[in-house]
């Protein structure tokens, strides 16, 4: 018998797809960056790497440009492999086919923002409400262009749900490995600016989830038997241990972006001037409400 839950994940699992639907039956075709970029890159390390070798360097990038450095290119995303298995399988690897990926990216924050949801409220329907109307947010699914972007905040709500469980001694494996695997997939999503704000977001959710904890929960053994010793252990070695494992490639990246990066403005006052380069009015904040396109995005 085929339980509520099951029924649950399965709707929010396919309602990006439903809600994208001109997208994802392929009657529209994005646009921006999602080709030029992002796509590119997959098909030829994926082509290569079909050949059965592995690029460290694209040679057809200007005079020559590092692959395994650049974040675009996604090379130790380790779920992003499943398009090499596909391309292994159909003989070719379309830009259709990443499309379809990256709107799963959203399918996956749904199923961990819901059972994130279900540690705080066991009310299984107005949860997976809740992740149906975040699904269909211009915020989530405006980043649909960035197939990095999604692939980041889409380990977020795993994440979150590890802290909490890391709070009880008989969950500590399940929170090692919903930090743990998440972490990892997140740092090498190749979208650096999430994992900046993501970490200062965890600082006030750190407070917000130990007070929560604090209150309403009876059981909760923080200051007895050491218990606050071995939680900060547990927890350095969650979030620790995938930042040492993927240091080496994220300070390849870093080294990339600081000679590249055309937003690497040390001055104060022309980073202000690059930041209100284009005005953004009350009339602009109006529109968005009632009628977006008169807004200046």
């Amino acid at each position: 018998m085929i339980k509520r839950e099951h029924i649950i994940i399965i709707l929010i699992t396919l309602a990006p797809y439903i809600y994208l639907s001109p997208l994802s039956f392929g009657l529209v075709a994005m646009g921006n960056d999602f080709d030029l970029i992002y796509f590119s890159y997959k098909k030829y390390f994926f082509e290569f790497l079909d050949e059965g070798i592995f690029p460290l360097w694209s040679s057809g990038e200007s005079s020559g440009f590092t692959l395994i450095y650049n974040p675009f290119a996604q090379v130790f995303y380790l779920p992003g492999y499943v398009n090499f298995l596909l391309l292994k399988l159909k003989g070719t690897f379309s830009l259709q086919d990443y499309l379809l990926f990256t709107i799963f990216g959203i399918s996956i924050f749904n199923i961990g923002l819901f059972y994130w949801l279900n540690f705080f409220n066991d009310n299984k329907i107005i949860n997976s409400i809740v992740v149906l109307i975040c699904t269909s947010c211009l915020l989530i699914t405006g980043f649909v262009k960035f197939p990095n972007a999604v692939h980041s905040f889409a380990w977020f709500p795993y994440i979150l749900l590890g802290l909490n469980y890391s709070f009880y001694e008989k969950y500590k494996l399940r929170s090692f490995c919903l930090i743990f695997f998440p972490l990892i997939f997140l740092l090498t999503a190749g979208y650096p600016y999430f994992v900046v704000y993501f970490s200062f977001f965890l600082i006030f959710y750190f407070i917000f989830i130990f007070i929560y904890q604090i209150k309403f929960d009876s059981g909760f053994n923080f200051f007895e038997k050491n218990f606050h010793i071995y939680f900060f252990l547990r927890n350095f070695a969650s979030f620790g241990i995938p930042f040492i494992i993927t240091l080496p490639w994220i300070k390849g990246v870093k080294s990339t972006l600081d000679l590249t990066n055309n937003r690497n403005i040390q001055n104060i006052k022309d980073q202000f001037d690059y930041a209100t380069e284009h005005s953004f009015n009350f009339i602009d904040i109006i529109g968005s409400w009632i009628y977006p396109i008169t807004s200046n995005v």
